[in-house]
């Protein structure tokens, strides 16, 4: 590790850093170096502890593996912002401290093992996680990782928590910071047509609204082969974990939604009644009178109108866990078919020769509303569970040809 960073031959200096002077240009170390160096860097440090066991069966016919871990990362270096007044947009810091915990299982069986050459093989994994941010740097209330952020769905490193939960506004309950409250029914008749509605604008308090990471995974690989054919199948499972889905949260924003098509019907919300005053606090009409904390429960009729589409209804004009939807899911990962082509003439020019033909991704169940739970607007990192018009996985479908010399 080191506190140093790479830098281009330039003037030194560039502008461009606008401070909250009269919109007055400043300067700051030209482009190449905007993160400040930091001589007490220290190496990051992982201690791991781990159990496990291998049992065997019946002739290795079933085998079972079984690992347990723990490891705890310590001053894992992150690159927090700085005041642009220092002349620099970061600096690194031995900022966090993380730790692991989980299981891992696999189990080998072969069912079927026959003299005449049918055999299949079944492999079951399945593993848990569980990831916690166990302290940030002082000072670090939370740290963004990626996303959108400034009230928006993104995804953070807070103490406490797992690993890139998803932050956000969120919509007004009767607790403010009790998700599980119910909602807080709008009962000021100032409101006009979203009166009798969930309080819409976002304005409840940037609370961690879900968890990407899921509760466990699994998959079951087997492989049935007879001679020289063999087919094999791959299925994934994971249970647990959410997405942010940005998409249907913006469809219903605009309209374009089928959610929006019972737009008009009669409803009465379920919740409380109340409204948030100018302290921020949850208040609710007694007659004329205002009153502290929520109050009975809703009865007013209102409707799925416009305003409620444009506001509660989505994260874009309401809280951005209206848009939080379970990611589990069940996926056909591949299948495929070999022969394996074995006559004399090909045995002298190579010694393997196998045609494939297989599909990737062929089916997929979930509850998931979106287009793939396994979509990420950042693509392969540690920020995960965001959905904005994301691509799904591809299908594919091919054939190979595998030769060997």
């Amino acid at each position: 590790t080191t506190p140093y960073t790479n830098a281009n031959f330039k003037d030194g200096f560039t502008n461009g850093i606008t401070f909250p002077a009269n919109g007055s240009s400043g300067y700051q170390i030209s482009s190449a170096i905007t993160v400040i160096g930091n001589p007490n860097l220290k190496p990051e440090n992982t201690y791991s502890y781990e159990l496990g066991t291998d049992l065997s069966f019946l002739n290795n016919r079933i085998t079972l593996n079984a690992t347990a871990y723990y490891s705890k990362s310590k001053d894992v270096i992150l690159q927090v912002s700085i005041p642009y007044s220092a002349g620099f947009s970061g600096e690194l810091l031995n900022a966090s401290t993380i730790s692991n915990k989980g299981l891992e299982l696999t189990l080998n069986t072969t069912p079927v093992r026959t003299s005449y050459g049918l055999k299949w093989d079944l492999i079951l994994n399945w593993s848990r996680n569980i990831n916690k941010i166990e302290k940030l740097y002082p000072g670090i209330d939370n740290y963004f990782m990626g996303g959108f952020g400034a009230g928006e769905a993104g995804i953070f490193a807070i103490p406490g928590q797992p690993v890139g939960v998803i932050y956000g506004s969120t919509t007004p309950h009767a607790d403010l910071n009790d998700l599980k409250s119910p909602l807080l029914i709008n009962d000021d008749p100032a409101a006009g047509d979203m009166y009798g509605q969930p309080i819409g604008g976002g304005v409840g308090p940037s609370l961690v609204i879900g968890n990407p990471n899921p509760d466990w995974i699994g998959s079951a690989i087997s492989t049935l082969s007879y001679k020289g054919l063999s087919f094999f199948a791959q299925v994934d499972i994971r249970h647990g974990g959410v997405m942010w889905n940005g998409t249907r949260g913006a469809l219903i924003n605009k309209g374009t939604s089928y959610k929006t098509d019972n737009r008009g019907t009669p409803v009465v919300f379920k919740g409380l009644l109340g409204h948030i005053d100018e302290a921020g606090n949850v208040v609710h009409f007694e007659g004329i009178d205002v009153k502290p904390g929520p109050g009975a429960e809703n009865t007013i009729q209102s409707s799925y109108n416009q305003d409620y589409w444009q506001n509660t209804g989505n994260s874009f004009g309401g809280g951005q866990e209206t848009d939080i939807e379970d990611a589990s899911f069940v996926r056909i990962r591949q299948l495929s078919l070999t022969y394996e082509l074995t006559t004399s003439l090909i045995k002298k020019v190579f010694t393997s020769l196998s045609l494939t033909a297989f599909a990737n991704n062929l089916k997929l169940w979930t509850d998931y509303d979106g287009v793939d739970p396994e979509t990420s607007l950042s693509g392969p990192s540690n920020v995960q569970g965001l959905d904005y018009f994301n691509n799904p996985s591809t299908k594919s479908y091919g054939l190979r040809l595998t030769a060997g010399f």
